[in-house]
């Protein structure tokens, strides 16, 4: 980890903290206060567990407890296909998806690595479409919201997703954003390869288009 010298606005030359991973950690997340990390043992597509990692009185540390599948759904290595960290590290986003009838979004209990809220995309939401192991999404900082797309070409099936999240009510309520394609364009969009959420979930951001001719946000 660098920090940030704030007084002269420059990064230390050297890295002021280290954590040592002991597998191929090919992908990883950090939380907007610095202060926790999460690292997958492997890449995407060969993903069991997720292994927190979290700073404290000076010292990094690993977490015992690891994150692994409870969906009770047959993701086997697809469990990651992205993951988000909120804020505060103590929620985690997990896109996990395998083909189009069996993918899904799942937030967790970092601390607990118990399963808090569950999104079937199955047959409905399919935003690994592009191809490839990556799944475009973000998470809120607040950890109140999740954005994807569903990555179609046609202008008149392309949308972006989001859901709402009531952690009290253990439910995710579903909104959709339908593209209309800027004038002067092809018209293709794969809407979502790129997608960026604000801390509060209220203003999100995406990258669309088949090629960099007609790539737009």
């Amino acid at each position: 980890m660098w920090d940030r010298d704030t007084v002269n606005n420059t990064w230390n030359s050297v890295p002021t903290h280290t954590v040592d991973i002991t597998y191929n950690a090919y992908i990883s997340t950090y939380s907007g206060d610095g202060n926790t990390l999460a690292s997958v043992n492997g890449g995407m597509g060969s993903t069991t567990e997720i292994t927190i990692h979290r700073y404290s009185g000076g010292v990094w540390s690993d977490q015992a407890l690891k994150l692994t599948d409870q969906s009770g759904k047959s993701y086997g290595g697809n469990f990651v296909r992205n993951f988000k960290l909120n804020e505060d590290g103590s929620k985690i986003l997990v896109a996990s998806y395998t083909s189009a009838s069996l993918c899904g979004f799942y937030v967790y209990d970092t601390v607990t690595a118990s399963m808090l809220i569950e999104i079937d995309c199955a047959n409905t939401v399919n935003f690994q479409s592009y191809g490839g192991y990556f799944a475009g999404c973000d998470f809120s900082a607040d950890a109140s919201t999740i954005a994807t797309g569903n990555g179609s070409t046609s202008v008149s099936t392309a949308k972006i997703y989001t859901w709402d999240i009531d952690y009290v009510a253990s439910t995710a309520t579903e909104s959709i954003i339908s593209m209309v394609a800027p004038s002067g364009t092809t018209g293709s969009e794969t809407p979502g390869r790129v997608i960026t959420i604000n801390h509060n979930g209220t203003v999100l951001a995406y990258s669309s288009g088949i090629g960099a001719d007609n790539m737009r946000v």
